[in-house]
Formats: structure tokens, sequence, C-alpha cells
């Protein structure tokens, strides 16, 4: 990085004492290279030739990037090298990729190479900011490659709001697709004001395939740029979604609508080795296995969330077989039983719902949950589970906590959309300087609450948890969060009011595929723990109580300027 810098910083230096230079050349980050550039000085720009193609080289501080317009693609190039005369100005290397994370053959999707364009002809105005009297040549050179992109823009379009599809499957079947008619007459009128807003050019995602048997076939695909795009298959009203797409066929040659050929992308957490003992059929409960290809792909990012768009704005009566389907197996999946399972993932400590037989041999067992020994040993070395032998205090003293809660002047009351890790640490610490044990009580799932400016969703919260002891003689778990109650509630009433699904208690980490598993988790930990175990890479940031509440302190003042 610091070469990358130093040799950038040469570049722009040359830039300044040069107005066009014809004698430049690139290198492209797979060693091909470009002759006969021209460069011009102030906007960082260079014009390039590859045949027929024309390719426009853009440098900003991190390095440079290359357009190139191929026929009716465009194609965006890492530059390794950049030469202006005899003089090497610019030069890096690259790192070899992990094929594990590659994204799938997307230089010849329209849905992507659309999606790219408006972001490539913001970038080309921008590095004209504050340049005065270009050269005639290249300021033409410019306007005209701008506006080859806008006419692209407006094929892609064009195709992406068809209404017809020919989608190739990964098995060799194709099907031939209509789109679902759009309608907003079922809407209420906040709705229809959203999807119907000036600017809004929404259609129903859906389009009905012909296909010969008892399968009922639809695919899925939005008309933004970037869209997702997903085959889903019935078997009897029931999914089955063990179909995928290869392709799907647009009027532009050499081009697809969608095209997923090539490497695919996984999920992180899907990149189990030894030391995690699980595999990808580890996490299908047994009641499931004949949901387990839909299972695999409604725990895919932006899936279920398409699903709710696409049944909105589509004719009702057309998407039926969506909404009866999903009740049935939300249901199913709700009530599946399954276990919990903490181990390795990625050089982090993570809880996964598990189907109950894949639990390894050699595990650990502590109220309910199942350890990976070593994974067992870390969490008890960093103290993160709660005491066994826990101090109560009255109702009393709960309410008057939360009373001294709602005083404390550190604390962004007014802001709920984030912070509240913030929070409970600040809470938890000044409890505990009355010598109260304190726990804190983790949520995890499809979680938000309604406020007069809207509704605000997290996909964790976390707040403050007491021992307390009943007026009957009981012991509740009471949660102090005046960010979702006006008062005590029980650790079971602040999950159930913040949640959306089904809350069930976990032990601690709580299980990071709680949502895949159609649920709520609640668990508890020492108030040492400051961040859910998925953000591994900022727990050792707060491995330290001065950080913690460093962290703390910073979060709230900032957030104290919001929500007034």
């Amino acid at each position: 990085m610091r070469e990358q810098t130093t040799k950038l910083f040469l570049f722009l230096f040359l830039f300044s004492t040069i107005t066009v230079a014809h004698a430049s050349s690139i290198t492209l980050q797979d060693g091909k290279k470009l002759n006969n550039c021209e460069a011009h000085k102030e906007s960082s720009t260079l014009f390039c030739k590859d045949g027929k193609d024309e390719v426009m080289v853009l440098g900003n501080m991190f390095g440079f990037t290359a357009v190139a317009l191929k026929g009716k693609s465009v194609t965006q190039l890492n530059v390794s090298e950049v030469v202006i005369g005899d003089e090497t100005v610019f030069k890096t290397s690259f790192e070899p990729t992990n094929t594990t994370f590659e994204t799938p053959n997307w230089k010849k999707s329209i849905s992507y190479n659309a999606n790219g364009i408006t972001s490539i002809i913001m970038s080309i105005e921008n590095s004209a900011m504050g340049v005065e009297n270009f050269p005639a040549d290249i300021q033409e050179k410019r306007d005209a490659f701008i506006k080859k992109l806008e006419t692209l823009q407006e094929e892609y379009g064009k195709e992406l709001n068809t209404n017809s599809l020919k989608v190739s499957l990964e098995s060799g079947k194709v099907l031939n697709c209509e789109r679902i008619k759009t309608t907003y007459s079922h809407l209420a009128a906040d709705q229809k004001e959203f999807y119907q807003g000036p600017g809004s050019h929404l259609k129903c995602p859906i389009f009905k395939c012909k296909s010969p048997g008892k399968e009922d076939f639809y695919t899925l695909m939005d008309n933004q740029p970037g869209s997702f795009a997903d085959v889903i298959n019935f078997n009897n009203g029931e999914y089955k979604n063990d179909q995928n797409i290869s392709f799907i066929q647009s009027n532009i040659p050499g081009l697809f609508l969608h095209d997923t050929r090539g490497p695919k992308v996984q999920n992180p957490f899907e990149n189990f080795n030894e030391k995690s003992q699980l595999s990808k059929d580890s996490f299908i409960p047994a009641q499931m296995k004949r949901y387990s290809a839909h299972l695999k792909k409604a725990s895919t990012p932006h899936y279920s969330t398409m699903i709710a768009y696409a049944t909105t704005i589509c004719n009702p009566s057309d998407v039926k077989i969506f909404k009866n389907a999903e009740e049935k197996f939300s249901e199913q999946l709700s009530n599946a039983k399954v276990a919990e399972y903490v181990t390795f993932m990625n050089d982090g400590l993570f809880n996964f719902y598990i189907n109950g037989d894949a639990v390894p041999e050699i595990a650990c067992f502590q109220n309910g949950t199942y350890y990976n020994p070593e994974a067992y040993r870390k969490l008890k070395e960093r103290g993160a589970f709660i005491a066994e032998q826990q101090k109560t205090i009255s109702e009393d003293d709960v309410n008057r906590l939360f009373n001294k809660a709602i005083k404390m002047d550190n604390i962004a009351w007014n802001f709920k959309a984030d912070g509240c890790y913030a929070r409970a640490h600040l809470m938890a610490r000044e409890f505990e300087k009355e010598g109260i044990y304190v726990e804190k009580a983790w949520a995890k799932g499809s979680l938000g609450v309604t406020t007069p400016d809207g509704e605000i969703n997290w996909n964790f919260h976390v707040a403050p948890s007491l021992n307390v002891k009943m007026k009957d003689g009981t012991i509740k778990k009471m949660v102090i969060d005046p960010s979702v109650s006006d008062k005590p509630t029980t650790a079971d009433e602040w999950a159930e009011k913040i949640s959306k699904l089904r809350v069930q208690k976990t032990g601690f980490p709580y299980p990071v595929n709680s949502v895949n598993l159609n649920r709520t988790s609640l668990a508890f930990s020492s108030t040492d723990e400051y961040m859910p175990s998925e953000f591994q890479s900022t727990l050792r940031t707060f491995e330290t109580e001065e950080k913690r509440m460093e962290h703390a302190n910073s979060t709230m003042l900032e957030y104290k300027g919001y929500g007034k």
C-alpha cells in the first residue's frame, strides 16, 4: 500500500506538469497492456483503445479503474501500471483472489452492467470538478463516452422492464414466463403513495412460467439495476425450490438479463472446516428435510425481503400460492426441533441452531447448549457467562433503577436506531456502582419498535437485566430498557415486545441463524460482553473495560445530537 500511495502521488505530480500526453500506456490486472493512450492532467483521465473497444481510465486517491465499452457491455477493470512517456508513475500488485468468494459471471449480465453505469457516469463527472479549459478533443471524448453510457443505460432499462422471459435452468429445462399484473388497488393509502410516488417505476417482479406436470414454476426478477433473480418451484402447493437459474435471455447480443454461470458466491457461514465440525446439512432440522432446498435458498441475502415486496405489489390472486406456501412453511419451521452448538467459524465464536443429530460426539453441555470444548474454554476465560450464584434485588429497587436510568444525561434516549450496546453498558456500570449484580439480555431476530417517526428495525438488541425477587416470592429476570418500555419488564415481555417472531431462550452467545429458523433468540451474558459475537473483528477492540467505556461514551455523545 505504501508503494501504491507513493506512486499515486508521483502520478498526480507529473499530471500537474503535463497537459495532454499522447505517449502513455496502462497495464491491466491480467497483464494486458494498452499503448498509445492520451492522458489529461487536471482530471486524472486517460483514453485508450483496445482494438475497436474504447477504454477510459479514471484516477483517484485509491488507484485507477479502467472502464471498457465492449460492444453493448460495460466492463470495469483494475489497473496495475500507468506509464507517462518513459516514466512509470503508478504501479501496484494484486493479491490472488480467493475463489471461494468470487462472484458469478456478471460481466455478461445486463442487471449488473446497468447497476454500474450510474456510478461510472458520476465518477467521470466528479473527475472534472474544478477543471477549466478542457482541450477540445479531450472534452469531445468525455462527452461521447458519457453519451454512449447513457444510451446503453436506456437500452438496459427496456430489457429489465420486459414482460416476457426465457429462462434456462441448470437442469437444462427452459421456461417461458410472463410477468404477473402489477396492482396497487388492495394497498392502504400510505402504501400506494410509497409505491406510486414520483420517479417510481415499480412492476410486479414475479413471472408465471409455463411448465408441464404438477409443478408450478415462477421466476422472480426485479426491474431495478443490480436486481435479485431466482426461480421458485412448487409441488402440490408446497415449496420445492430444487431448481436454479443458469441464465435469462435478453434481446441484446452477447448479454443476458442474468447470468449465474461461473464461480458461485458462498455464504461465509458455509466456509466450514475441520475445526467447526459442521457441514451444510447440519443446519437442516430433521422435520424440514423435504424443504432442504428451499431452506438453503431462503437463507440467502435479499430472498425473504424480495418475496415480501413481490407479494405486495403483484395481483393478489396470482400470488396466492406464495402466501399459502409461506404460511405452511413458516409454521413448520417455527416449531422444528433444533439444538444449539457453539463452535469456531472464520476465526470467530458462533452459536448455531443445528439438527440435533449433527452435534459432534465430543462436546460440552451447559444449560441446554452444546459447546465445542475449546470454544467453551475461551468463553469461560473471558467471563462471558452469567454467575452461578445470582444476587437479587426487590421490585422497589428495580423501579428506582429504571427512574435513575432515564435521568442519565450521558445517554442519547432520543435516538433509538442504534447504540443499544452503548446504552446497555453505561446503565449496567451505573447500577453496579451500588453493588448490584447485573447481567445483559440479548435478543437476536427480526426486531423493531414503532415510534412517532415510524418503525425502527434492529438485527439484534441488548439491555441490562436484573434478577428481581417479586412480592410473591418468585425470582424473575427484569430488563431496564427505556428505549422500548416506560417501566421495567420481564425479559420474556421485553423480547416479545420487540420481536416479530416466536421467542426462544438460548445459551450465550445467541444463535446467529435465528431468523433463518423463523425465531427470535433471547440470551443472557455477563456485563463484560459489549458487542455480539458476529462482530468478531470488533471484539478485539473492546477487550479492555477502558476501551468499552470510551466507545460507549463517544457513541452516546455522537447520537445525542440526533432525534431531538
